[in-house]
Formats: structure tokens, sequence, C-alpha cells
């Protein structure tokens, strides 16, 4: 499964790949990001712009904003190892309401 769907994102040229934050979609997503060359990020709970998101947990790499401390404070992060060409891997939190409708 995750090598048809980075055969599919590298064919169609997408520059974002989402899935649920799930089991399925956390174990999916990293795969297909391994066999893309990137590295996923997981639980995302607002899209800012095209390179920055809020995520639910404190890891990873580059600027992101997110809950940390069982969800009192919050970090920034950017999405700043994404090569040209190459889409950005997410897994978005369903159960969020602060996303949009």
């Amino acid at each position: 499964m995750a090598q048809l769907l980075s055969a599919i994102a590298q064919r169609k040229c997408y520059t974002h790949i989402l899935a649920p934050a799930t089991s399925f979609g956390k174990n999916l997503l990293p795969r297909a990001a391994a066999l893309l060359d990137t590295s996923p990020l997981n639980d995302v709970s607002r899209i800012v712009d095209r390179h920055t998101f809020v995520r639910l947990r404190a890891s990873g790499f580059g600027r992101w904003n997110r809950p940390i401390y069982a969800g009192d404070a919050l970090a920034t992060v950017s999405m700043t190892d994404s090569k040209e060409g190459v889409p950005i891997c997410l897994t978005v939190s369903a159960t969020n309401p602060n996303l949009p409708h």
C-alpha cells in the first residue's frame, strides 16, 4: 500500500499527502514517506500555511505549534526538510475541534 501511495504521489506531483491520525494512517504514512525520502509529520491539528502546521505532540523536525504538557503549552514548528518535488506527508487528527470545517 505504501509503495502504491508513494508511486501515485510521485507521478501526480502532489505537494502534500494527508492521512487520518489513526493506527492505519500512522502505520502507512511513515512507510510512504520513507519511500519518498522525506519525514512524516503526525497528529496535525491545524494547517497554518503550506509549510507550517499545528501539531498535537512535541517531536520531529522544523518549526510547529503544538500542545505539550498534557495540552497546557504550545510549541511552534515549520517543515524545513521538504525537498523540491517531494510531498509533505502528514497525519491529521480527526477529533480536534479547532480544525476548519
